[in-house]
């Protein structure tokens, strides 16, 4: 049987917030007998925080999940573009997961502002056993399928096929063949990237991408999709086939103070649906935290 894996980079206060909330929404919809270990890599976590994330499988009666901490991956030491930022060097954690952990055969990497509707347990068959990883287009390019970005052509024949590297499923033998930790550092310390860890993988990875229901990760509010439908209205269609049926809210920024946690309004459902999954955990680590005595020092 094969072994899986879910995975989380996880960098200081507000990403444990966000990570706390996507990993709860996995939990409650894990359905599944079988194991699933949980990795969060983490920088700047605390002891008490490590503590209270462990222990969310219980708030949930999942004892099937296994949550573990890892700290930062020596191979990081060897990237030099990078080194005085952080939070860029957080999110390039993912592209070592499969190097890292090398016993599994597929791991879901999911960004921290992500809200799960569905057993991801479904979701590690997706990928082609000839494909590195299995991901969803990114909404933006989608829709400027015909505007080349220079850091990432003549990689791809249209803009549509670069992915968003929110949701990732490793396909970990294939992709440590094909993309072995010594090619990606040596391509991350070539030059500067805008996205760093999302164009790199779309440069290594070109030609060997499963693409996914746009569902898997579905990234964008309604002001954006009408947005879309005005400069691509075939590919915005697209998009909102796919609103009817999300697997995978991935929240991401399209104007100044749009994420749920920047307002106050709750605008849509899955707003409410990150609020209430927020509740839920932080009532959680209160009576956690009651009954471990945790107490600040």
């Amino acid at each position: 049987m094969s072994k899986n894996a879910v995975a989380y980079t996880v960098n200081g206060s507000n990403d444990i917030q966000l990570a706390s909330v996507s990993l709860a929404s996995l939990i409650k919809h894990y359905h599944r007998s079988e194991p699933l270990d949980v990795l969060i890599m983490a920088d700047h976590l605390s002891h008490f925080d490590s503590q209270l994330l462990q222990t969310l499988p219980r708030c949930y009666q999942r004892d099937q999940i296994k949550i573990s901490l890892w700290t930062q991956p020596p191979l990081m030491n060897q990237i030099t573009n990078y080194q005085k930022q952080m939070m860029i060097r957080t999110d390039l954690w993912r592209l070592f997961l499969p190097a890292i952990f090398s016993k599994y055969d597929r791991i879901l990497y999911l960004d921290n502002d992500t809200l799960i509707y569905d057993d991801v347990s479904r979701v590690f068959d997706f990928c082609s056993p000839f494909d590195v990883v299995a991901a969803v287009p990114d909404f933006y390019y989608y829709i400027l399928a015909n505007q080349p970005d220079a850091e990432v052509l003549p990689k791809f024949d249209s803009m549509a096929q670069y992915i968003n590297s929110g949701m990732l499923l490793f396909n970990v033998p294939e992709f440590n063949q094909f993309c072995p930790a010594t090619k990606l550092i040596s391509e991350i310390n070539q030059r500067q990237y805008h996205y760093p860890a999302q164009t790199i993988l779309n440069r290594v990875a070109a030609g060997k991408i499963t693409y996914l229901d746009l569902a898997y990760n579905y990234q964008k509010d309604d002001s954006w999709l009408r947005w879309a439908t005005a400069n691509n209205s075939e590919a915005a269609n697209e998009i909102k086939a796919a609103r009817g049926h999300v697997k995978i809210r991935h929240f991401i920024e399209y104007q100044s103070n749009s994420l749920p946690w920047q307002h106050l309004a709750v605008y849509d459902q899955w707003e409410n649906d990150f609020w209430q999954q927020a509740a839920e955990v932080h009532q959680h680590y209160y009576q956690e935290s009651q009954r471990l005595k945790l107490e600040r020092r």
